[in-house]
């Protein structure tokens, strides 16, 4: 059985949210203490690991405990998983309940070497143990018919051999029933090599993903041209400007980094004293919108050199925390959206600097919306809808005029992570934590095509400029290129040595930027 949440967040079931968010983020602090100071003990882990190890086992603990956090700040999923609890802890103590095996023989039908075995269960000869087996079985004998009686009994009991010892009895059972066996295995060894030629018969003629060829080439950006390190924590987001002079990236420290797509070189440096998980230009103007940590959202003037703090009225529907997950620019430039832990989304009039709308689903679905935290939104190259993508396994469509909620789509089977519109505005791309991405026909609002080939988290998506190619990236270091008509993979890119959580491509998809927790940055380039 898995460890309890409560007992991972060191809190009672009694406890408040206001005490489980503050429980969280003490166990969240002590494994980062814990790991600078390598508490072994704190980590669980062997004296012999090496920094890399105890930091990755940090990072999973953390995971974990955020994890933990969601389930119990949620009252409907607290309630769940105290009742999964105490299931679980029902059928541990009945598994564990000892059996009564004397409980089927009634008292006076049991002899005197029955009572006297009973009166000594601690006696190994084994003539006690005799005793108590003749005992059983006269009392046994008793209820049953003459027929069977007559079968069951002994041809020569004058001549029966004394009883051997307990482990040479067990063989001797065994053996009395050995041709069954025999034949028991024999039929397990065939159906196991018939499944294993199906099984060869069938991964032969129908490849998985990873192993389908595309229908033709394709020219991708798999060439690494440039690393760029200066971040000391990890990368969270990247944004290219709209002249693709510049590239703005943000990190856990708090900093935001303006580039030089060019030459590499830093030409501005942030400090928000908060952790930076969102940026992204404006589609003509030299704005930068940036989300933190602690729900607030910027407009950055590049220009003016002014920083607009458009006021965070996203609110605690879910829980009593918001934060800023993802910021974007709708692409005529009219709108800013964004994404909040809360579990609502709000739509930016940008030139007035006001809200238009904010949608936020109720736990009594009186209001539509999203029933946890949001993690990503992506505007249709018309900019007339925008996408969502939630903690609750759903992607959701939204009319941006208005603000009314379109369509519901399901398919993932956990936390939906990424999403990304194709350029021609046919398709919408999706990934989340169950490692999938499902590629969806917004004309028929069905999945298009699954791709399975990550073996972690799907992070981040994007489209490359002819609709025909999808760039993902992964918590499992990696990036990969597929053909959206087959769900074929075309290349990867390997180079990151820790999670890859973001991506942007140049205009005409020659250039791809790519950050990861390994505080990189690193540009990928067309092969000439």
């Amino acid at each position: 059985m898995k460890p309890s949440l409560y007992k991972l967040l060191n809190i009672s079931q009694s406890t408040d949210q206001k005490e489980i968010k503050q429980a969280a983020q003490n166990r969240i602090n002590q494994t980062k203490v814990a790991a600078q100071k390598k508490d072994f003990a704190f980590l669980k882990v062997s004296q012999n690991s090496t920094p890399e190890q105890l930091n990755e086992v940090a990072k999973l603990h953390i995971k974990k405990i955020k994890e933990a956090y969601i389930i119990l700040s949620n009252p409907e999923a607290r309630q769940s998983y105290d009742k999964k609890l105490q299931d679980m802890n029902k059928k541990i103590q009945k598994v564990n309940q000892p059996k009564q095996v004397m409980k089927a023989v009634p008292p006076s039908s049991l002899s005197k070497s029955t009572l006297s075995a009973t009166k000594l269960p601690n006696q190994n000869s084994s003539d006690s143990k005799q005793k108590e087996t003749s005992a059983l079985s006269e009392n046994k004998s008793q209820k049953m018919p003459k027929e069977i009686q007559q079968v069951n009994q002994p041809k020569s009991v004058e001549n029966t051999v004394p009883t051997p010892p307990r482990s040479t009895k067990r063989r001797t059972t065994r053996s009395k029933n050995s041709s069954n066996s025999e034949v028991t295995g024999k039929q397990i060894l065939i159906g196991v090599v018939i499944l294993l030629v199906i099984y060869y018969i069938y991964s032969s003629s129908t490849p998985n993903s990873l192993d389908i060829q595309p229908e033709r080439q394709h020219t991708v950006p798999t060439q690494l041209d440039a690393t760029w390190a200066k971040h000391t924590s990890n990368v969270l987001t990247i944004a290219i400007s709209h002249d693709e002079k510049y590239v703005a990236s943000g990190s856990k420290r708090d900093l935001i980094y303006i580039w030089d797509f060019e030459t590499g070189e830093i030409v501005e440096e942030l400090d928000e004293s908060d952790y930076i998980q969102a940026v992204d230009y404006h589609p003509r103007k030299n704005w930068l919108a940036i989300g933190t940590e602690y729900n607030y959202l910027y407009v950055w003037n590049i220009k003016a050199e002014e920083l607009h703090d458009l006021d965070h009225i996203h609110e605690g529907n879910i829980t009593n925390y918001s934060s800023i997950y993802d910021a974007e620019f709708s692409p005529n430039g009219k709108w800013l959206a964004s994404a909040n832990w809360d579990g609502s989304v709000m739509l930016w009039d940008i030139e007035n600097e006001k809200p238009a709308w904010l949608a936020k689903g109720t736990r009594d679905r009186s209001q539509p919306g999203h029933l946890n935290s949001v993690q990503d939104i992506a505007f249709s190259p018309d900019s007339r809808t925008l996408a969502s993508a939630g903690f609750d396994n759903t992607v959701r469509l939204w009319n941006v005029s208005d603000g009314k909620q379109l369509h519901i789509l399901k398919g993932h089977d956990d936390w939906v992570l990424a999403l990304a519109f194709s350029p021609d505005g046919n398709l919408l791309a999706s990934g989340g934590s169950d490692d999938i991405i499902h590629i969806w026909d917004l004309i028929t609002v069905s999945i298009k095509q699954s791709i399975y080939g990550h073996d972690d988290d799907v992070a981040d998506l994007v489209f490359m400029p002819d609709s025909q190619v999808l760039v993902s990236a992964s918590h499992d270091n990696l990036i990969r290129y597929w053909e959206v008509s087959t769900g074929g993979h075309i290349a990867t890119l390997e180079g990151h040595t820790d999670f890859v959580n973001a991506l942007a491509l140049s205009k005409d998809g020659k250039t791809l930027v790519s950050g990861s927790g390994d505080d990189l940055i690193k540009i990928w380039k067309v092969k000439e």
